[in-house]
């Protein structure tokens, strides 16, 4: 019975092409692997980064993969990623995925959701007139926590880089996206210390979303560049339809309707050493205003936690230890 089950299994990988594979005028270059329905999955989910790099290194800055039976279209020219993120999602949508998600991670269903308000909304909220307003409002509140009583210490305090980095941005980020409770000036420490509470019970919840998720199958220095060295986020949307894609250069591809368009912005620009001479430096502007020190000059960085790759910002496996006080004036 076994060996009949192996040898139809068999029959059905070798035996039947396979859907779709073939490729018509104008659309993306297509990389199968070598092997029938799976594909590159392996490779892909053991380390994206890697796999995706070599890709590019082979086929260029667009291309098509077999990832379990799907076709991945992957986008890695930056400055044709806007042509994707704006497309109407009647035409690029990542509706259903996202539905999935805050169904499983959340609990929570929007059978009101409307995504063309969306993103009308972030057009308002996040470029013009209203993004140096926003900008304004995170450096303000990344000073107030870097300048609180509980992080500009005089005295030398030992803490984890990612730890620090990590906080300091959480909370900064959630008081620019909610706001002070109160506009009078002695508001603004209980807000500080509210935020520290708000990350404290994020932490918790952090590794539960992770789980989740997975059942689905100066201060501006700090924030730029661990944002650049670990927000790898996959931007991915459905092809509901026949679509022509033009690129920045000019080169224009066809995207078929039913494969997934994937944009994995951690390659190119984050990694690019065109774009950052040492992409992989972790460049700290604090040196005006604290001193700062790491415990073991010789301690060997970290990987990245590849599992987490697709959901945003990349945590290390471990940390680096490091000192830092405010300089005294």
């Amino acid at each position: 019975m076994r060996e009949c089950i192996v040898f139809c299994a068999l029959c059905l990988m070798y035996g039947v092409p396979v859907l779709g594979s073939d490729r018509r005028h104008k659309e993306p270059p297509l990389d199968c692997g070598f092997i029938p329905w799976l594909g590159h999955a392996l490779e892909f989910g053991r380390d994206a980064a890697a796999f995706l790099s070599r890709m590019k290194a082979k086929h260029g800055d667009i291309f098509t993969v077999q990832v379990a039976g799907r076709f991945v279209t992957v986008l890695l020219d930056p400055l044709s990623y806007d042509h994707v993120v704006w497309e109407s999602s009647d035409k690029l949508d990542f509706g259903k995925y996202a539905k999935i998600l805050m169904e499983r991670m959340f609990d929570v269903t929007l059978p009101d959701h409307d995504a063309i308000a969306e993103k009308a909304l972030l057009r308002s909220h996040l470029q013009n007139q209203n993004l140096p307003v926003l900008a304004r409002s995170m450096f303000r509140n990344l000073s107030a926590i870097l300048n609180d009583n509980s992080v500009a210490v005089t005295t030398w305090r030992e803490d984890g880089l990612f730890s620090f980095s990590y906080g300091v941005m959480l909370r900064a980020g959630y008081l620019t996206l909610f706001g002070s409770e109160s506009e009078k000036l002695w508001a603004a420490g209980r807000d500080v210390r509210h935020s520290l509470h708000v990350y404290t019970q994020f932490q918790k919840f952090d590794q539960l979303l992770m789980k989740s998720a997975r059942g689905v199958l100066s201060a501006d220095g700090v924030l730029e560049e661990s944002l650049r060295l670990t927000a790898a986020p996959f931007i991915t949307r459905e092809v509901l339809t026949e679509l022509p894609l033009k690129l920045e250069d000019g080169t224009e591809y066809l995207l078929r309707r039913g494969d997934r368009l994937c944009l994995f912005p951690y390659i190119s620009p984050q990694m690019d050493p065109e774009i950052h001479p040492e992409p992989q430096v972790f460049v700290w502007l604090l040196i005006l205003n604290f001193e700062f020190e790491l415990v073991n000059p010789a301690e060997k960085i970290p990987e990245f936690d590849r599992s987490r790759y697709g959901f945003g910002v990349l945590q290390p496996e471990g940390d680096i230890k490091f000192r830092y006080k405010r300089r005294s004036l």
